[in-house]
């Protein structure tokens, strides 16, 4: 089962930092956090576990997974969320961001989503499916470490990816 192989890397990435580690897949449209390891810290960050209101494109972690695909297949699931009411075109501030994830491999979100919070995320498209690990750190102590969070967010993944391999 993919969590056993995973919450292990979860809790490595949370001790290495000392933060909220979250752990989340796609459903569609939506974004469904599944997991979580919640650092011991007198700021805590704690996502709610289950389907977020919150559309994958207005999440580090949806733009990360929505990241893997081409844009015209992300245009493609967007049309379907918005059950044709119009044509769907990919926003440009999105097409921007897609563009940067894909090159740099780390989707973040500086307090779009919860005020005072950065959240950086990685996708992983595995044998086990598609899945987002993302950090939620508050925006101060983020600023302070910025590269050593992402160097130890992006060192997770590849340490999984290895783990897991690659379907394809």
């Amino acid at each position: 089962d993919r969590m056993t192989v995973v919450r292990p890397w979860l809790q490595k990435l949370s001790e290495a930092v000392q933060e909220t580690v979250v752990f989340s897949r796609p459903a569609g449209i939506q974004l469904i956090v599944e997991d979580r390891v919640v650092a011991d810290r007198e700021l805590q960050v704690m996502p709610r576990l289950g389907q977020l209101d919150t559309p994958l494109y207005g999440t580090s972690a949806g733009r990360a997974l929505l990241a893997l695909d081409k844009d015209e297949d992300v245009i493609a699931l967007l049309a379907v969320s918005n059950a044709a009411k119009h044509k769907a075109v990919l926003p440009q501030t999105l097409a921007i961001q897609l563009d940067s994830i894909r090159k740099t491999g780390i989707s973040s979100d500086h307090g779009e989503h919860i005020e005072g919070i950065t959240t950086t995320a990685v996708a992983l498209d595995t044998v086990l499916g598609r899945f987002a690990i993302s950090m939620p750190i508050p925006t101060f102590r983020f600023e302070r470490s910025r590269d050593f969070y992402l160097e130890e967010l992006l060192h997770c993944k590849a340490g999984l990816l290895k783990e897991i391999g690659i379907d394809g």
